[in-house]
This record gives structure tokens, C-alpha cells and sequence, in this order.
């Protein structure tokens, strides 16, 4: 039994909603972990891991138009710890994880001909890494040890919008759209040697986004029964600190069935 779980969840004809959450059952997966990792006389190890999470997501309908919504949070950790008993020497080492993200979204339906979809969202994923070692020094003494600490953490995060819009017709399929993306990676470490700071924790610029932007089109033709193709074009924006550059993506592709066993594909496309 590694987890417990509660589910609340109501289905109507023009409504979803459901809510979970879920916790570690640590005392029931401990002693598996111990009897494990313990296996040599002269070392010993003591690890602990656990996560839990909530969520929440919904739909509804509201004429032709539809409504969603999506929130998560899960956190994990790990803590990792080892000592030999006959050199005193131990280490200890802890992670952690956190992920937070939400989202909604909205469509609106024309019949089976036309539909036009929304979305936004953003999440943020922190991780923290902390090792803490006591090793003997050699000619310092019986009771001379170097203690080390050194930390490693980042916040990684991500917002996106899209909006498209699809037509379908007898023998051609068409879409449209914009979608823009922005990224933040922000890691930190420090280090200290027996309580004497070699590096503090650093940071960078928390507006240091970088961000990637398309305009696109593609289309679907089926020409006859045996031929067939598509086609592209996306326009790509991508800004990384002051730097800014354009890109034309276009792609094609035909294919032709030849027998109900052979058909034969020709694509090309630049990404």
C-alpha cells in the first residue's frame, strides 16, 4: 500500500467536477524500505520518502460554448542519510520537489463545421537538493572531521496562451492559430566547509524570461480516395534575454495508397 487516495466527483449532462488528493502511507512502506537498504553490519542507512497531492478539474457547458478549469499541487521529499560506524564518517542528503500548476480553458462549437478553442495556464516547479557530509580528517586528531554542506535548489517556470480556430469541410480540413510560451529556469547553490561560507546562494534576474512566440496555419486536403496531403506554415519569434529571431517553419506532405497494402509518403518540413 503505498498511497491513500479520496476521489469526490459529480457528473451532470452540462457539468464535471471532480476533486482528489492523495498522501504516502509512510509507516506502511518504511519497514520494506530499512529491511532493503540495510544489508551490510558496518553501515547504516536511513531513508525516508513521501508525497502528496491535490487536484481539482471541472467542465461545463454552456450552450455552444464550454468551460474547463484544472489545478494541481504535489509535493515529494526524500530524505537519505548513511553513517559507517567504524570510521564515523555520515552523510546526509535530503530533496525535495513542489508542482503547482493551473489552467483554463474555453470553446466555442458551430456546429461540426467551425470550432474555436482558448487556453491559458502556468505552472511553476521548485526542486531543493541539500548534502550534508562528516568525514575524518587523517593527522588532525581523533575527533578532527571536515564537515561539508552544499545546496542546490531552482524554480523552473512556465506560462502559455494559445488560441486557434478549425474549419472542416467535405475534403478540407484547416486550423489557425497563435500559441506563445515563456520559460523561467532560476537555480541557486551554495557551499560551506566547516562553517565557513565558500559560496553563498546566487540568483538570477527573477524577470528573466525567455519566451516563444507562433503564428501558424495547416490545412488537410484529401484530393481523391487514393491521394492526399497537408500543409503548413508557422512563424516562430523566439527571445532569449535581449536577443530576439524569427523563424519560417513550413511543411509539406502527399501521400498516395497505391493498394490496400502500399501507400507511399513524401514529407519535408523545417523545425
Amino acid at each position: 500500500v503505498i498511497a491513500s487516495e479520496a476521489v469526490c466527483q459529480r457528473v451532470g449532462e452540462k457539468a464535471f467536477f471532480q476533486f482528489s488528493g492523495r498522501r504516502s502511507n509512510l509507516e506502511a512502506i518504511q519497514g520494506l524500505i530499512d529491511k532493503t537498504i540495510n544489508d551490510k553490519g558496518n553501515r547504516e542507512v536511513s531513508a525516508i520518502y513521501g508525497f502528496d497531492d491535490v487536484s481539482a478539474k471541472g467542465a461545463w457547458l454552456l450552450g455552444n460554448h464550454k468551460l474547463e478549469t484544472v489545478f494541481l499541487v504535489s509535493n515529494d521529499q526524500v530524505n537519505y542519510d548513511i553513517a559507517f560506524d567504524q570510521s564515523v564518517r555520515a552523510y546526509e542528503n535530503s530533496t525535495r520537489w513542489r508542482n503547482r500548476m493551473a489552467g483554463v480553458g474555453w470553446g466555442w462549437f458551430l456546429g461540426d463545421q467551425w470550432k474555436v478553442e482558448a487556453r491559458a495556464g502556468w505552472s511553476d516547479y521548485e526542486s531543493e537538493l541539500s548534502r550534508t557530509s562528516r568525514v575524518p580528517v587523517s593527522g588532525e586528531g581523533a575527533d578532527a572531521t571536515l564537515a561539508s554542506t552544499s545546496t542546490f535548489n531552482n524554480r523552473i517556470g512556465i506560462r502559455h496562451a494559445t488560441l486557434k480556430s478549425a474549419f472542416n469541410w467535405e475534403r478540407i480540413q484547416a486550423s489557425f492559430g497563435v500559441q506563445v510560451q515563456s520559460y523561467l529556469s532560476n537555480p541557486a547553490f551554495g557551499q560551506t566547509t566547516n562553517g565557513v561560507v565558500e559560496s553563498l546562494p546566487s540568483r538570477k534576474n527573477q524577470s528573466n524570461w525567455s519566451s516563444v512566440t507562433n503564428a501558424y496555419v495547416e490545412s488537410e486536403v484529401r484530393c481523391t480516395s487514393n491521394l492526399s496531403g497537408s500543409f503548413g506554415l508557422r512563424l516562430a519569434r523566439w527571445r532569449f534575454g535581449d536577443s530576439v529571431s524569427w523563424h519560417w517553419l513550413p511543411r509539406a506532405s502527399l501521400m498516395l495508397k497505391m493498394s490496400d497494402s502500399q501507400s507511399l509518403v513524401l514529407h519535408s518540413e523545417r523545425a
